[in-house]
């Protein structure tokens, strides 16, 4: 297995091939630029299996199914807000409602979120929207350390 020691939820998974699953799952869908970020410590990860269960993961969790979403929620407090700091779904479960159903268990938990997205990521966006995500600014550059260089829309959850 690939070491990602900035990665320490991984360590929590109990299951050697479920840890690389959560990897490659990362890996499908953000860029080694973002695998590399020290931004995923004091992180809380939820995911959501192909059977559709919502799972937060802790030390004691054992998990033994297929990972189809993973939420990962930075808990640090910028305005009273906590930052969804990646979201994805495997590729492979795009488009099933993986995705949906994870952000109802993430705003189950959490009151006050705030994300950054893509500007060019429709999809994302419209899913943020559909689950009561406001655009409240447009930051220019937000992602200067990636190829791109892209804009994103901050994001805030609204009950």
């Amino acid at each position: 297995m690939e070491e990602y020691p900035w990665l320490p939820f991984i360590n929590i998974i109990k299951k050697l091939n479920m840890q690389q699953q959560l990897i490659d799952v990362l890996k499908s869908s953000l860029p080694e630029e973002e695998l590399s970020s020290n931004y995923y410590r004091s992180c809380e990860v939820y995911v959501i299996s192909s059977d559709n269960n919502c799972y937060h993961l802790s030390k004691n969790t054992i998990i033994d199914f297929t990972i189809a979403s993973v939420a990962i929620v930075k808990i640090e407090k910028q305005n009273d807000r906590n930052i969804l700091f990646t979201f994805l779904t495997n590729p492979e479960y795009r488009r099933q409602g993986y995705g949906e159903k994870l952000l109802i268990c993430i705003s189950e938990i959490y009151d006050n979120l705030k994300l950054y997205v893509r500007v060019s990521n429709e999809a994302a966006v419209n899913l943020y929207t559909k689950m009561n995500f406001k655009i409240v600014r447009r930051v220019s550059d937000f992602y200067n350390y990636t190829k791109t260089c892209e804009d994103a829309y901050e994001m805030l959850f609204v009950r």
